[in-house]
């Protein structure tokens, strides 16, 4: 059994994703322009049902992705577009995978960094769909030497039950599960990363896997609050691996 794994999600958290999101939101304007005026109307009253999926809480709007997809997919519905949450929200992430590399990201993190912490564990990027064009910007980051393992469709947005909960979000996701128990089984430890509590750490926080939470400007006081009080570190990416290492570097 290997000793350590850090298990990182990918936009967000080690790349930024917001000229994504923003041209993905072009994208549907051009092609439905009465929704925008909709959608920036909305906006302005910053607030937002998040990601809903088959009636379950799959995200809170806890970021720039569940935030104003979560107002695309209510104004797509609102206006006739979209035959139902589910169906825009399908809609919206197929045009996010086909536009993904349109836009190329930036790194959040430092590549020195990576390569320190890939000295006292594996660095894991668990993905939602396929890791295709996840290995794509690797190579375009040239981060290719660090050695990141890929693994995908884990499906962290796939909630099939209301309950258990942690601040207020189900954490029976069974696809994140099966990826998340395959870990354990391989590694003696394994701690979780990532900017979406809801979708990246709430499943990995029910399981008393230590969770490390990148927060940004939509994190709700209430996500905050519950972090502060379970002892759940939070800083930008550059600061949870600066941290991991002083903690777990001489191990």
């Amino acid at each position: 059994m290997k000793k350590r794994a850090f298990v990182f999600d990918w936009d967000g958290t080690l790349v930024s994703c917001n000229k994504r999101i923003e041209t993905v939101l072009s994208a549907f304007f051009i092609a439905y322009p009465s929704i925008e005026g909709r959608f920036l109307e909305l906006l302005r009253k910053n607030v937002s049902p998040g990601w809903i999926r088959k009636g379950y809480i799959a995200s809170l709007p806890e970021d720039l992705f569940s935030f104003e997809f979560g107002l695309l997919a209510q104004v797509l519905v609102e206006q006739s577009q979209s035959t139902g949450v589910d169906h825009a929200w399908s809609m919206i992430l197929n045009r996010f995978k086909e536009l993904y590399l349109a836009n190329q990201s930036d790194l959040l993190v430092d590549k020195s960094s990576l390569i320190q912490l890939q000295k006292i564990g594996d660095i894991v990027v668990v993905s939602n769909s396929d890791t295709s064009n996840i290995q794509a910007e690797i190579n375009r980051l040239g981060i290719d030497e660090v050695g990141i393992r890929l693994v995908g469709n884990a499906a962290k947005y796939k909630v099939d039950k209301t309950e258990p909960v942690a601040c207020g979000v189900p954490v029976s996701r069974p696809q994140y599960n099966e990826v998340l128990t395959k870990l354990l089984s391989e590694y003696k430890s394994v701690q979780v990363i990532g900017d979406n509590f809801s979708c990246d750490l709430a499943l990995p926080f029910s399981l008393g896997l230590q969770v490390h939470y990148v927060p940004n400007d939509y994190t709700p006081r209430v996500l905050k609050k519950f972090c502060l009080s379970n002892d759940i570190y939070m800083s930008n990416s550059k600061q949870v691996i600066e941290n991991i290492l002083k903690n777990y570097g001489g191990n």
